[in-house]
């Protein structure tokens, strides 16, 4: 989770190329799926707990990278004699958080199977929330849902 929340950020800007690694793909499938082990299900008889750990922590991953699109500030740190410059790696400069979104709607949408997936979909929802109140951001929302079920 911490490698998926340090290498997304450089694919705000490109988000097909990620989506067209298999590798990444496999990594996000392999968090979807990390709750459906034959214990999990075995408890979900029992009481089910939804969402699980795995996927509330990675859908309060991307909530972060979401709203942290704004914040571009410099910290600086004095370490002695040494003035250092340092990034929070989580924020990214840009003007709205439509990149951001943009970049997991289509991340999710290569899953196998997304569209029946409520771990992917409850990722998918929180993504939604957090655009609908951006015009600009509602507006990518819906056009990416337009070209994936052709409406």
């Amino acid at each position: 989770m911490e490698c998926l929340c340090s290498l997304s950020p450089l694919f705000f800007l490109s988000p097909d190329e990620a989506a067209r690694s298999d590798g990444f793909v496999a990594s996000l499938l392999a968090l979807t799926e990390a709750e459906r082990s034959m214990l999990q299900k075995a408890r979900g008889l029992v009481r089910e707990e939804f969402p699980g750990r795995v996927i509330r922590d990675l859908g309060n991953m991307v909530q972060k990278q979401v709203s942290s699109f704004k914040r571009c500030e410099e910290t600086k740190l004095l370490v002695e004699v040494l003035s250092i410059t340092l990034f929070h790696p989580s924020r990214y400069g840009f003007d709205s958080p439509t990149p951001v979104i943009l970049f997991w709607l289509k991340a999710f949408s290569k899953l196998p199977g997304w569209s029946d997936s409520r771990e992917a979909l409850h990722v998918i929802e929180i993504l939604c929330q957090e655009g609908f109140f951006n015009k600009s951001c509602f507006q990518t929302v819906m056009a990416f849902f337009s070209d994936v079920y052709e409406v």
